[in-house]
């Protein structure tokens, strides 16, 4: 029923800057920036009422609460939260106690099919910097895998255990007694607060406000935040997580404090919005765990909170599939597609048989491009090592290519009309099917509607194109060379070349060699050779890719590298 299509080379997909031995998961998981909110928070919000279960499990409800920290007047005692302790011994330090404010339990209901195992978290090897930990009278010690960050992540049986607290008895607070916090709640953001403070500010004044009602898309906004603003050093050490400033910078103990109480909330709040079945939340749980956040602001420190865990991330994908959440049904197709996550013993087959009807549910459901340009591909190449899910069909390859209307999309339409581009193989069918059945749409090689496509898919965004730097490199190319009945014109070649290079979103390494090979020849009336530019573009191509580019270009281009090293060694340059 599968079958291997062709071998195919690496530029088959019209993707550039694919580096050698990359993880292709990883390459198509990140091949789009994450679009727009999604329909399903384009909703109105439900709000829902918060239910707080009384200590004693009777029936009766204690008053409703939000579950973080709030400006809120005293307490009465039997409503009185689980303490985080330091240690045994009461603490004196007002800013210290001000950074471990107790916060409210959050009672989750059990109506989630996630089970309680897959919503417990450890945030690890969350520690302080060694350099930073040592003084010379001995009172703060070295960081050491006991103090290692364990937090407890709240689930289904948070309230029949008893509360767990955080150990930071090696917290060097000694010197923190003579700090106060202002008790003042001021509207609106002092000025003397730094911009990602005022914002703070104010999102948390909103979600005070919101403390009754929990609208789950501002409360996963809510979460969202703190979760960056765990990791801005230069918020951490000086505001706590009601936004309140201190009167001096923290020291690095009392920073990862501050940072484990909002991480500890965050995860707090998203498990709350699973329960709920908030599609947003779950999806970003899926994330985390594949650790390829859409939050790119915690992508580096993910590996010391969350251990990586690619069976979780696909139920969670799934999960959230099944709400309709867009970009979840394609990160689930990815994964089925690549075997990210699956069973061991499922078959390829059966994986890219799901795989291929994800990305078929989120194109005709969900609109989604990118699901709409996977298809095409199936539809021209098929999935994963070329394997065919369907039989090879051009024209519906084209026709998910054009409703798809991508910079990826708009260059595969130029390479179909180009026809010399594609694989020897597909074209020898492609060739062959043109005559089977008349009824069938012709494609037939035609380089006005490739040179259409390839300048479409190369001009800016002013211009209705997509400025993809594949493209632009492509018709510096052809003008180069003279294909796709283009009149050779250095200068046109010239000016492509370096628009691909020096392209601001993504620039083209194989543009870069094709300048180095313009400086080193020069172009009459356009360009005078010179030695230290060419060396200098293939220099930033090598830097781009780490060298790997290089090694896969193809003799011509390595000749002229060689060449450029050999003239510049004659005339003392390098």
């Amino acid at each position: 029923m599968y079958q291997t299509s062709y071998n195919l080379p690496k530029s088959r997909q019209g993707q550039d800057g694919e580096q050698l031995g990359q993880d292709p998961y990883q390459k198509h998981i990140n091949l789009y920036p994450r679009q727009q909110q999604q329909m399903q928070q384009e909703q109105t919000p439900q709000r829902i009422q918060l239910q707080i279960s009384s200590t004693d499990n009777s029936e009766q409800l204690q008053p409703k609460r939000a579950p973080y920290p709030t400006l809120e007047p005293q307490r009465q005692p039997q409503q009185q939260p689980r303490m985080v302790r330091l240690d045994s011994n009461p603490i004196n330090d007002p800013i210290m106690n001000e950074i471990m404010k107790p916060n409210p339990p959050v009672t989750l209901q059990s109506n989630f099919s996630a089970s309680a195992s897959s919503l417990s978290l450890q945030l690890n090897n969350l520690t302080l910097d060694n350099n930073n930990n040592n003084n010379n009278n001995g009172n703060a010690t070295s960081t050491s895998n006991s103090q290692r960050m364990n937090l407890p992540f709240v689930d289904t049986n948070a309230n029949s255990r008893p509360s767990q607290t955080l150990d930071t008895k090696n917290a060097n607070i000694n010197n923190a007694t003579n700090i106060k916090r202002k008790e003042e709640c001021p509207s609106s953001p002092p000025d003397e607060y730094s911009e990602d403070a005022k914002y703070f500010f104010n999102l948390h004044k909103q979600i005070i406000q919101d403390s009754l009602n929990f609208i789950p898309n501002l409360q996963m906004k809510w979460c969202e935040t703190l979760l960056i603003y765990a990791f801005k050093d230069d918020f951490v050490s000086n505001y706590n997580i009601n936004a309140q400033k201190f009167t001096r910078v923290l020291k690095p103990e009392e920073i990862l404090t501050n940072k484990k109480i909002i991480l500890e909330h965050a995860f707090k709040l998203l498990t709350k919005l699973i329960q709920l079945k908030h599609a947003q939340a779950i999806y970003l749980m899926a994330t985390l765990y594949s650790h390829q956040p859409y939050l790119i602001e915690i992508k580096s420190n993910l590996k010391s909170i969350i251990t990586k865990n690619d069976a979780k991330a696909l139920d969670y994908y799934i999960k959230a599939s099944n709400l309709n959440h867009a970009e979840a049904t394609y990160r689930t197709a990815i994964c089925y597609e690549f075997q990210k996550g699956t069973p061991n013993d499922m078959l390829i087959e059966e994986s890219l048989d799901l795989s291929f009807k994800y990305y078929l549910h989120g194109a005709q459901d969900l609109n989604l491009s990118s699901c709409k340009y996977k298809l095409g591909l199936a539809y021209l190449y098929g999935l994963n090592n070329n394997v065919l899910v369907v039989p090879l069909d051009i024209n519906k390859a084209i026709y998910w290519f054009e409703k798809a209307s991508t910079s990826q999309s708009c260059y595969e339409l130029g390479k179909i009309y180009e026809f010399d581009s594609l694989p020897i193989q597909i074209r020898q069918e492609l060739m062959s099917d043109q005559h089977e059945d008349d009824t069938k749409r012709k494609i037939r090689q035609d380089y006005k509607k490739a040179l259409y496509y390839y300048s479409k898919c190369a001009q800016d965004e002013s211009m209705n194109g997509f400025n993809y730097p594949l493209a632009q490199w492509k018709l510096g190319h052809c003008y180069e060379f003279g294909e796709l009945n283009c009149s050779i014109d250095s200068k046109k070649s010239i000016a492509w070349y370096y628009k691909a290079a020096t392209n601001k979103v993504k620039p083209n390494s194989m543009a870069m060699i094709a300048l180095a090979g313009w400086y080193l020849t020069g172009a009459e009336g356009v360009l005078l050779p010179n030695f230290n530019e060419s060396f200098n573009w293939i220099y930033k191509s090598y830097q781009l890719n780490d060298g790997k580019k290089l090694l896969g270009m193809n003799s011509y281009w390595v000749i002229i590298y060689l060449m450029v090293l050999v003239v510049m060694k004659i005339n003392n340059q390098v």
